[in-house]
């Protein structure tokens, strides 16, 4: 029988307790997930490359709600929406289709989200005149590249403005006024007219308390506003509708009169003669641009004077009073002499010699078109030429005519010699007339 094998002897070995770690499913995973950006920059949370991982809009929404905007955020995911449907409704043949979207634009989002936490904010403070300040000055930070986002906060600060109470409507009026000017620039002319009608009224209810930043009386504002879009509504009906043109443009002259700008009356006053003529009332248009002329007489005006003068002038042409229309191309010589306007001289001296020319008196006709031919060589290159030779040419012919109605042999030899010569001058000899002079110049 095999011996029995002693027993083993335990043997003890120093050591230190080392603790194992038991690592969950969720710790083994995020062991094994190192990234390349947490292992380049030290101190990045997780948090923080979530953020790189989502995308922008994602994180601008989750941070509205961290700081408690909820209505930030669902204002700002509507305009998503809303800008989604609008392009799909519009189709691809649009050419605002291919736009890039809100989310696709990290900037605008954080525009939005910075301006309506703010207001947000001062809402719940009850400060609604800030709010609707801030949200203004949003609209007009949008208006350039996404005019719908300026008009969607410029009726939201309407809106509010209307719930403002003590300051007797001085900021809905200004909110009225933006929202018109908003609705000009996007050519919504009747709607711009409606808004800016609003602001004018309120305006005109306390005029003399309410001023501009600038200090001046809020009424001119209002006056002048209201005048330049009805003028720019006339303008689009003048060849379809001349009538209705005639009556957008009466407003804007009735409108500006309550101002105190001068200029702008005048202008007005003018426009109406235009608009007048257009419409063939050449006795209407007059009287507007003859007082036109006599403002711009009191207010030493002398551009004024000669855009009276030559409107003027204009009218009684079309009316075939050619005398009367030389009077105020004279009267034009004499204010763009007194100012030293030289262009307004040459066209001038250039109408007349169309004027004259027409009449029939065409020596009076070569002289003013000498002057302007004189004066405009490097405005006009060589039409003043042209003009000046056909008008040379009349009076010739007038001259020519006059020898060959009063024939005689002596004529027809200087008719021939003037023929031969063309020096501008028909020449009768003495010999055949018997005069004292040698010859006559006609």
């Amino acid at each position: 029988m095999a011996a029995a094998l002693p027993p083993i002897q335990s043997v003890s070995i120093p050591h230190q307790s080392v603790r194992v770690p038991v690592l969950s499913k969720k710790d083994t995973l995020q062991e094994n997930k190192v990234t390349p950006v947490k292992q380049g920059i030290a101190g990045l949370t997780d948090l923080d490359i979530a953020r790189h991982r989502q995308s922008y809009l994602h994180n601008t929404s989750v941070a509205l709600l961290e700081e408690g905007y909820v209505n930030s955020f669902i204002e700002i995911f509507s305009l998503v929406e809303s800008q989604k449907m609008q392009r799909e409704l519009a189709g691809k043949d649009s050419g605002h289709y291919y736009d890039p979207l809100l989310p696709a634009e990290p900037s605008k989002l954080e525009t939005l989200a910075k301006h309506l936490g703010l207001a947000e904010k001062l809402q719940r403070q009850g400060k609604l005149a800030e709010v609707c300040s801030t949200l203004d000055k949003l609209a007009h930070e949008c208006k350039q590249t996404d005019s719908w986002l300026s008009d969607h906060f410029y009726k939201k600060s309407l809106s509010i403005s209307e719930l403002i109470e003590g300051d007797e409507g001085r900021k809905l009026a200004e909110s009225h006024k933006n929202l018109g000017l908003m609705h000009e620039y996007q050519d919504s002319l009747l709607q711009a007219i409606q808004d800016l009608e609003a602001y004018f009224k309120m305006c005109q209810r306390h005029g003399e308390t309410w001023h501009t930043d600038h200090g001046e009386n809020i009424m001119d504002d209002a006056c002048e506003q209201l005048r330049r879009v009805y003028t720019k509504y006339a303008d689009t009906l003048q060849t379809a509708d001349p009538v209705a043109a005639i009556e957008y443009v009466q407003r804007a002259y009735d409108v500006i009169k309550l101002s105190s700008y001068i200029d702008k009356q005048a202008e007005a006053c003018y426009l109406l003669g235009v608009a007048y003529r257009e419409a063939k009332e050449y006795k209407t248009a007059l009287k507007q641009f003859k007082s036109y002329h006599e403002k711009a007489k009191h207010n030493r005006d002398d551009d004024g004077v000669i855009h009276a003068c030559d409107a003027v002038s204009d009218t009684y042409q079309l009316m075939g009073e050619f005398m009367r229309a030389a009077e105020y191309q004279k009267k034009i010589l004499e204010a763009s002499q007194r100012a030293d306007i030289n262009t307004a001289y040459t066209k001038a001296c250039a109408s007349l010699g169309g004027i004259y020319n027409r009449l029939g008196l065409y020596e009076e006709s070569v002289t003013y078109f000498e002057r302007s031919n004189e004066d405009s060589t490097a405005m006009n290159g060589g039409v003043s030429n042209v003009q000046f030779g056909v008008a040379n040419a009349h009076h010739q012919m007038d001259n020519y005519l006059d020898h060959v109605l009063d024939y005689s042999v002596q004529t027809d030899l200087g008719i021939a010699s003037f023929k031969d010569e063309h020096d501008g001058t028909i020449n009768v000899s003495e010999d055949c007339t018997g005069s004292q002079d040698g010859e006559e110049d006609y």
